[in-house]
């Protein structure tokens, strides 16, 4: 009995290890046929590449928000801005509006209109280029003093 308690004990121990050198090979394998797909880098630089891929596109996601956040300032300074020569006037008040109601009045021609007249977006982006042109001019100017 004490015999067949040894034997089976160490037959434990030897299946146990051939599960485990199994495992590592399998494992080792798996790990050989990965490196392959890869184009023969390893595990390390795999994941420097990949978290140099979300860098890459987290930033090209950064740059597309600030120029979208740009535009939409833009757009709403475009809004509240009345075009230079426009002037706004009110109505007189009246029973649904205690303030009255804006129209605008063309200064040179006296046309008078109801929407605000606004810069469009192709007369703003040259001013925008005049303007960084000037300020770099001008920033040019204070460094060079």
């Amino acid at each position: 009995a004490v015999q067949r308690g040894y034997r089976s004990r160490l037959a434990r121990g030897i299946m146990k290890k051939l599960k485990e050198q199994r495992l590592k090979r399998q494992l080792a394998a798996r790990y050989q046929d990965e490196r392959r797909k890869a184009g023969g880098t390893n595990a390390k630089t795999a994941w420097l590449e990949e978290q140099k891929k979300q860098a890459e596109e987290w930033a090209a996601y950064e740059r597309e928000m600030v120029l979208y956040q740009r535009e939409q300032a833009l757009e709403e300074a475009r809004w509240y801005t009345t075009k230079f020569g426009w002037t706004e006037a009110w109505t007189e008040p009246s029973e649904g509006y205690e303030w009255g109601t804006p129209y605008y009045t063309d200064d040179v021609t006296g046309e008078a209109v109801w929407e605000r007249p606004i810069y469009d977006a192709e007369t703003t982006q040259p001013t925008l280029k005049l303007q960084a042109f000037f300020r770099a001019r001008l920033a040019r100017k204070a460094a060079e003093a």
